[in-house]
């Protein structure tokens, strides 16, 4: 699915080229435009290749916030000072750093998360036990 999107995104750039239409690059992958969220939140995706958000979280708890569904693979984060960290069936967990609005990351690769816990520290680096998942193009 991913493949078709990037295909099908190149081809409209060169499309517009062609035409001699005015062509904007923007800074944002394409694929953080294939999955929306808007500033303060945390969204959340599916593996299914839908783009709507499946979950999305915006308070900044002390405790985990649990998901009622275990089918969530990818996460954006679109918090400026926020990292969002993730637990897992499996005991593991990981962190989503902030400031990074336009990167989707394979939260599935640590495990099948089953909860979600927004904290205001600025940087991954306040938690040394919550690596950072790979982004979604890694995968």
């Amino acid at each position: 699915m991913k493949r078709w999107f990037m295909r099908l995104a190149r081809l409209a750039v060169v499309s517009l080229s062609l035409s001699g239409a005015a062509v904007i690059v923007s800074a944002a992958p394409a694929h953080a435009a294939y999955f929306p969220c808007t500033y303060p939140y945390v969204c959340l995706y599916t593996e299914y290749g839908d783009s709507a958000w499946a979950e999305r979280y915006q308070v900044v708890t002390s405790g985990w916030q649990t998901f009622a569904r275990r089918d969530l693979h990818r996460a954006r984060n679109t918090r400026n000072d926020d990292v969002a960290l993730f637990h897992f069936t499996n005991g593991l967990t990981a962190c989503v750093p902030s400031g990074t609005p336009y990167r989707v990351y394979n939260i599935r690769a640590r495990g099948v998360p089953d909860a979600i816990r927004i904290s205001s520290e600025p940087s991954c680096s306040s938690f040394p036990g919550y690596p950072v998942p790979p982004d979604w193009d890694d995968v």
